[in-house]
């Protein structure tokens, strides 16, 4: 079959081969054969890829991070998933291949839906959740801050956020980005400016921000973090700059401050199994018309990304792929093409059958900066 494959750490553009490998072969017992149909290309995926990201698989490695499909072979004991069915592609296994082979315990048949926006529930919705529930208290009109707010999990975020009757402040860089946010929901935007701190302050006229993300690591850090309550908490979930997140020592002594890290990766490893496997977001669909068609499809469907028992160590030994896989998604639409501050087209998402040459156009032109040198400037 084949597959997209690495056997060096390099620019993605050039290091990405497409491969024959063997084929996986007929299920075990609990286990289903699933078919990709399509899969998006996130910044982690090319971070992995340059060597750069929070893990290096063993090489040569096939790559990729989520993805849908469809199930072609179903093993002895399987009776909850049958041919046919669409479902997603295990995170974190690799996804970048005709057929994957997977556990079936986690996985759930999926309503009917645009694949490529399928394809990335796996990663976002649950990272967006966790934000707005692991780290911090949050009541009812409390406020949330942002960066890369136009981002997939940006979105998510603001989606999630409006359901808890929390408020958002959403931090751009452009007026484009800017009036995608507004339409997805959030209640106050802002493109960054030359003033920034004032700018935050006149958008919440006096109110003071519960949890604060971060999802770049550039230079809004410090004035978000500034704009926390007493022992409010910042979160860094994903980097597109090669700067250090800062907080003002100031915020950190005087306001007692707390800044912390997130990898979706890490809570599928050390949660309680009980936790991942009966997480959930109790919503009510009552109000799912409220929310623009993607991100209430990602919403939906958001529980089988959750459910997601005995992920480490079965995936063919790819230790762990993408916490926030969609962390800085470009754009209104996060179809699953839509990724990595629009360093890629919506063509360039991975689908089959695999076109690696064109692939490699995409990510080259597409690339506003080598991907070693990304800057913040260089974002949209």
């Amino acid at each position: 079959m084949k597959a997209i494959q690495i056997e060096a750490f390099g620019n993605p553009a050039e290091v990405m081969k497409l491969v024959d490998v063997p084929d996986v072969g007929a299920p075990g017992s609990g286990e289903v054969v699933i078919a990709l149909e399509a899969s998006p290309i996130n910044m982690s995926d090319l971070l992995m890829i340059s060597g750069r990201y929070g893990y290096r698989p063993k090489l040569p490695s096939i790559v990729g991070t989520e993805g849908v499909g469809r199930v072609v072979a179903v093993g002895r004991g399987v009776t909850h998933l049958k041919q046919g069915d669409r479902t997603l592609i295990p995170y974190p296994a690799p996804a970048w291949a005709e057929r994957i082979k997977a556990h079936a315990a986690w996985l759930r048949a999926l309503p009917d839906g645009d694949p490529l926006q399928l394809a990335m529930l796996g990663v976002n919705p649950a990272t967006a959740y966790l934000l707005l529930h692991k780290f911090a208290k949050l009541s009812a009109g409390d406020w949330v801050g942002l960066n890369a707010a136009n981002s997939a999990v940006g979105l998510c975020v603001i989606a999630l956020a409006r359901l808890q009757g929390l408020k958002t402040l959403s931090i751009v860089r452009r007026e484009a980005a800017a009036q995608s946010v507004r339409d997805a929901g959030g209640d106050r935007v802002i493109v960054a400016g030359d003033n920034l701190p004032a700018q935050i302050a006149g958008a919440l006229d006096g109110a003071e921000l519960g949890l604060a993300l971060d999802a770049t690591t550039g230079p809004i850090v410090p004035d978000l973090a500034a704009a926390l309550r007493f022992r409010g908490v910042l979160v860094t979930y994903a980097f597109v700059t090669t700067a250090s997140p800062s907080v003002r020592a100031h915020d950190l002594i005087f306001n007692e401050v707390t800044h912390t890290g997130f990898w979706l990766h890490n809570w599928l490893r050390r949660a309680p199994r009980a936790e991942i496997e009966h997480g959930h977001i109790p919503i009510d669909m009552k109000r799912q018309h409220r929310l623009p068609e993607q991100v209430r499809h990602n919403i939906i469907a958001c529980e089988a990304s959750h459910r997601s028992c005995e992920l480490a160590g079965h995936h063919g030994g790819v230790d762990a792929v993408d916490e926030t896989a969609g962390h800085v998604a470009g754009g209104k639409d996060i179809r699953g093409a839509r990724r990595a501050h629009e360093l890629i087209d919506d063509d360039a998402a991975i689908r089959v059958p695999f076109d690696i040459e064109r692939l490699g156009q995409r990510i080259r032109a597409h690339a506003r900066a080598p991907h070693d040198r990304l800057r913040w400037d260089d974002l949209p």
